[in-house]
């Protein structure tokens, strides 16, 4: 399932949405001021990636910049410790991508995804395995965070 929360006037939606379409996906549609746990929802209400459980989201920058802040502030209320280990396992997830050969990099993959990173995939709705970004240059730093914390973004040039 893909999550759709950009207005169709937008090019990356538009083009996303109708390949998906052409491939049998379903589109699950959202809101921007929705997506993630955060003062704008109820407590009882989840999250749109929470009750849709897409495998697919595509984004703006300044999208992935608000679930970055909204990632971060869920981080800030561990203690100290559990911090550093969310940390050192992020950090070791993006070094095994980029050095380790294949095989070791998706054992490290899994170890981190599942033991230490198990509430960040729960708060993207557990399934999603591709993210893709477009409309704008995004910032390195984000890119490298939501990359570590969930899975590779695909960044849309022309």
């Amino acid at each position: 399932m893909q999550i759709g929360y950009l207005p169709l006037a937008h090019i990356l939606e538009l083009v996303l949405e109708h390949y998906v379409l052409l491939q049998g996906v379903r589109i699950g549609y959202a809101s921007p001021r929705t997506l993630t746990d955060g003062p704008t929802l109820h407590p009882s209400t989840p999250s749109d990636f929470r009750a849709l459980k897409p495998t697919l989201a595509a984004g703006v920058p300044a999208i992935w910049e608000r679930i970055r802040k909204s990632i971060i502030a869920q981080l800030e209320k561990l203690p100290q410790w559990q911090k550093m280990v969310v940390n050192v396992a992020a950090g070791t997830r993006w070094v095994a991508w980029k050095y380790a050969p294949e095989s070791a990099a998706s054992i490290i993959d899994w170890a981190v995804r599942e033991k230490v990173l198990a509430k960040v995939q729960e708060a993207f709705g557990g399934r999603l395995r591709v993210l893709a970004t477009g409309g704008a240059a995004m910032q390195p730093s984000t890119h490298k965070f939501i990359a570590e914390m969930r899975c590779p973004i695909l960044q849309v040039t022309d």
